[in-house]
């Protein structure tokens, strides 16, 4: 017996089972763009040996709406950061916590890989994130 089988596919090819649970995603997905968005257009392609100089209100205003997207996505983090104080938050914590999702939310994944990029110090995006704490050895461009 053949039976049909109804799946759900988002925009950046996540699937669920349920239109309910496909839209919550994609609600997620669109918020997870707007943050993207307001960073500005990253190098393409990648790994071109170019980095690029972005303002540091924007990064900081986008990484905040990013951190309060995830307090809304993770309850345990979210008590997580009541103990702690929203100003005192632990960075690296939300990271290794998206990463523990890994299938579960690919957009905030690759939003996080993003700001992985990013130096805290300078606000240049490179290629990857290990720039980030060896700038003097990058050799390319900063556009």
């Amino acid at each position: 017996m053949i039976k049909a089988i109804t799946v759900y596919e988002c925009e950046d090819g996540k699937r669920f089972d349920s239109a309910e649970d496909a839209k919550k995603y994609e609600m997620l997905l669109n918020e997870c763009n707007a943050i993207n968005n307001m960073l500005g257009v990253s190098k393409e392609p990648k790994y071109q040996a170019c980095a690029v100089q972005l303002d540091k209100q924007t990064v900081d205003f986008c990484y905040d709406k990013f951190i309060e997207l995830c307090l809304r996505t993770f309850p345990d983090y979210k008590s997580y950061s009541y103990f702690k104080g929203f100003e005192n938050i632990n960075k690296h914590y939300i990271h290794r916590v998206i990463s523990e999702h890994y299938d579960d939310y690919p957009c905030l994944r690759v939003l996080s890989e993003r700001f992985g990029c990013i130096s805290p110090t300078t606000y240049i995006e490179y290629d990857q994130p290990y720039f980030t704490k060896h700038e003097d050895e990058f050799k390319g461009k900063v556009i």
